[in-house]
């Protein structure tokens, strides 16, 4: 969508399961693709409804309802998996021979199976593409690139999606990628160090350098699979004894993306925490955690927002702690659904002014606020540094002291005013950083100006040197874009 967000969700409506005598219903409906619609999403990814499976009715299935509701749909198909297989069981059940060990006449032959997978149903108009793997692991990189030299020949114009972890990795993730059995003693000495001349020392979450191996370790894989879109996930949305805090990565990883963009030519999805207790110290998401994810995400240059987990997946059955989803595993919209609708208006309202334009930096004004205790308690309460205090942290040209017709930005507490340049005219996105108190907040400009504000999924003309105080709630957003 060239001026409009591509709106997505990791994990579409699922395919029925029984599980410990528990019967879960078949959602790949047009009443479930309806209620996604209804959200505001564009495209679905398949996530149980795989191709090459015994669920491969239920992706044609997916394919035909999106065409009949004009929504897009990534496929998931297991020959991919192939590409990547590192000889080890893939999704629990899956066991493929290790790629880099197939001969040349074996990867050729693997070559067209892939080719008359894609045939089948590369002609339906609701395909968009292809969600080719999560999370892969640098000795993946090369069966991708010649999986997408396929796919591209074949499917030309099509998405090829990788999503990427995020720089929290120990050497064996770096290696291996998500889906693999990890151990300690098979990795070498080239992605201990992944790249870098700093030896890389994990220590539990991110540490010094975490971040320059990261961008070593992405680097490699746009140099090797000449892929156009980089996607990453990351929760920063954290409970930890009893405390709230945002993780500062919310921040720090898209200012990689933007540099990692720039020198690629790129573009960024970036996935948003829709809930939590899936692993490690994610919460579950709050109304203003919601709307400050998909703020900063639309502030910072992503073009794509990818909610996870949109329909609770089947292969996280049965529960045990999880708490995700708009839609749980009984077809049945969360309170998560109502958070994302509030969210995503404001998105859809703003994107023809945000979409397009150019990001040039951000404007960063005010003292945070999150209810927490100082900094040097938490270092100590979390044993780490990474909980977001009010510096948005600097790792590519990002930040600016000041912006041309902005003359001023005056807030009760922090905001940040991302500054995008549309048809040659500015657009200010200002975004409330705290999740836990609301701001007032004025802009003020060099002159007399004309200006469209966009806020609450509302759009209005307004004329002046400035404007005047708007109340801003937590984690919420407005939009001025100078005519």
């Amino acid at each position: 969508m060239k001026n409009g967000f591509i709106i997505s969700v990791y994990c579409g409506p699922q395919p029925p399961i029984e599980i410990n005598g528990i019967k879960y219903p078949d959602r790949i409906t047009e009443d479930q693709f309806l209620l996604l619609k209804d959200l505001g999403v564009t495209m679905v990814y398949g996530q149980c409804d795989i191709m090459n499976t015994e669920t491969e009715e239920y992706a044609f299935r997916s394919l035909d309802i999106c065409e009949k509701l004009g929504l897009d749909y990534l496929v998931k198909d297991l020959i991919s998996r192939e590409y990547c297989s590192l000889g080890e069981p893939m999704f629990g059940k899956y066991l493929f021979k290790d790629y880099r060990k197939l001969s040349e006449d074996e990867r050729r032959e693997l070559d067209i199976r892939f080719e008359n997978s894609l045939n089948r149903y590369k002609n339906k108009k609701a395909f968009k593409g292809i969600i080719f793997v999560d999370e892969p692991g640098a000795e993946m990189f090369a069966g991708i690139a010649r999986a997408k030299r396929v796919f591209d020949r074949v499917c030309k114009g099509k998405i090829f999606l990788v999503n990427h972890q995020h720089h929290c990795c120990d050497p064996a993730f770096y290696q291996f990628g998500a889906w693999q059995i990890k151990k300690d003693e098979n990795i070498s000495d080239e992605y201990k160090f992944v790249q870098d001349r700093t030896r890389f020392k994990y220590d539990g979450f991110f540490k010094d350098n975490a971040l320059s191996r990261y961008e070593n370790f992405i680097e490699k894989y746009f140099d090797t699979v000449k892929s156009e879109i980089f996607s990453y996930d990351i929760y920063p949305f954290i409970e930890y004894r009893g405390l709230y805090a945002t993780n500062k990565a919310l921040y720090e990883l898209p200012q990689l993306a933007k540099k990692i963009c720039d020198k690629y030519g790129l573009t960024y999805w970036n996935f948003l925490q829709c809930g939590g207790k899936w692993d490690g110290l994610a919460k579950v998401t709050n109304f203003a955690e919601v709307q400050l994810s998909v703020s900063v995400a639309m502030a910072t240059g992503a073009k794509g927002l990818e909610i996870y987990t949109g329909c609770f997946p089947n292969d996280c059955l049965p529960k045990t702690k999880e708490e995700s989803g708009v839609i749980d595993e009984f077809g049945r919209t969360t309170e998560q659904y109502d958070y994302y609708r509030a969210a995503l208006c404001q998105a859809k309202a703003a994107e023809k002014y945000i979409v397009p334009a150019e990001l040039k930096g951000i404007v960063v004004n005010g003292e945070y606020y999150d209810g927490n205790p100082s900094v040097e308690v938490l270092r100590d309460e979390y044993e780490m540094n990474d909980i977001y205090k009010g510096k948005l942290p600097v790792f590519s040209d990002y930040e600016l002291k000041e912006y041309e017709e902005l003359k001023e930005v005056i807030s009760e507490t922090q905001v940040f005013v991302s500054c995008f340049v549309r048809n040659g005219k500015s657009v200010f996105m200002v975004v409330n950083t705290s999740t836990v108190i609301a701001t007032r907040v004025k802009l003020v400009f060099d002159g007399e100006t004309e200006y469209i504000r966009v806020q609450n999924g509302r759009a209005a003309k307004g004329r002046g040197a400035s404007v005047e105080e708007i109340s801003l709630p937590a984690g919420e957003n407005f939009v001025i874009a100078i005519e």
